[in-house]
């Protein structure tokens, strides 16, 4: 959705290549790193109906999902789904997967916790937030589950 709040078509393309000695911009700091060595890189690329073209890449999925959902959200793009959804979010053990999670406060996630498509469609337009909300969301999930034993 753009920010005329226009349902518009879009593609999201995901792929993997080794790439000798890849050089990442790193998700945190926004700065390049170097590898070293032979490494599988995963690209993500958005294309949608009104020309706009995002490509990302990293050697994990979860910082090339996020570096895509930075830029949409920086671009006034909504991208309707699962993946961009306040309580959805890769946690440790799915960062090389297309899977996301519900985090629900006060409940721990565990190997057994329903898994979803990142890009599963989401319906409820309300559920869509930025990438700075669904962070603050993952961080109070985390604040409510330090009390609850494994």
């Amino acid at each position: 959705m753009d920010s005329q709040h226009e349902v518009i078509d879009a593609v999201i393309n995901v792929w993997s290549e080794k790439k000798h000695n890849p050089t990442i911009i790193d998700l945190s700091s926004n700065q390049p790193y170097s590898y070293q060595g032979l490494y599988n890189i995963v690209s993500m690329e958005y294309i949608d109906a009104n020309d706009k073209i995002f490509k990302t890449e990293d050697i994990r999925t979860f910082d090339a999902f996020y570096k895509l959902y930075s830029l949409t959200t920086i671009n006034d793009i909504k991208m309707l789904i699962k993946g961009c959804c306040a309580q959805y979010y890769m946690v440790k053990f799915l960062t090389n997967t297309l899977l996301t999670m519900k985090l629900n406060l006060g409940q721990r996630v565990d190997y057994s916790t329903p898994t979803v498509s990142l890009f599963a469609p989401e319906e409820d337009i309300k559920q869509i937030v930025t990438i700075n909300e669904q962070k603050n969301y993952y961080c109070t999930w985390l604040e409510s589950i330090k009390k609850i034993p494994y």
